[in-house]
């Protein structure tokens, strides 16, 4: 959770960063929630889309997951269905 406190916080790369080699330390569902929050928090919204994208590629997305991928307040928006 240090990822998405610093994507909110003071340092939003670094919480980025964070979240990215928590992916690749561990690709799990919850793992990629983080980093497509910290990247929405960051302000990032292409990327957002797109690491949400490739998250619903995972066997069994979360809810958290599937909900943080259709978002709609500006964030970034999946468009079809998981």
């Amino acid at each position: 959770m240090v990822a998405l406190a610093e994507a909110r916080g003071t340092d939003p790369a670094r919480g980025v960063a964070l979240a990215r080699k928590n992916v690749e330390a561990r690709p799990t569902a919850q793992a990629h929630e983080l980093l497509v929050d910290a990247l929405g928090q960051a302000g990032k919204k292409d990327a957002a889309c797109a690491a949400a994208e490739e998250a619903l590629k995972l066997r069994y997305p979360t809810p958290r997951l599937l909900d943080l991928a259709r978002r709609a307040d500006g964030t970034f928006v999946h468009q079809g269905p998981p």
